[in-house]
């Protein structure tokens, strides 16, 4: 009778240690489906396009900035291909600045 007893005892000592051993296995778990949620929607196209939309807006004219590629890493940061500054009154004027490459980290 006396083992029965402690062995009720126990039972929510066990089930509360399952439980706190599965906290830690569960957080993990969501912030990878978080970060590969997120991954998705910010594909690099979509930031392209929206780094190019956001500097239209704050320069007040389309098609100033140009940016042929983009690669966006959660590792190892964002790496900018191609990027040009052009003035789009002088048509066929030389871009204001050109950049082969810029990593950002």
């Amino acid at each position: 009778m006396a083992e029965e007893i402690s062995e009720t005892k126990n039972r929510p000592r066990r089930r509360i240690s399952r439980i706190a051993a599965w906290c830690p296995v569960v957080g993990i778990v969501l912030i990878i489906i978080l970060a590969v949620a997120v991954r998705i929607y910010f594909s690099d196209e979509r930031v392209r396009q929206l780094v190019i939309d956001t500097a239209d807006q704050t320069l007040g004219q389309p098609g100033t900035l140009t940016i042929n590629r983009l690669h966006l890493s959660l590792l190892s940061g964002v790496n900018l291909e191609g990027v040009e500054m052009n003035d789009p009154s002088a048509k066929h004027s030389p871009p204001l600045f050109s950049i082969k490459s810029v990593k950002v980290e």
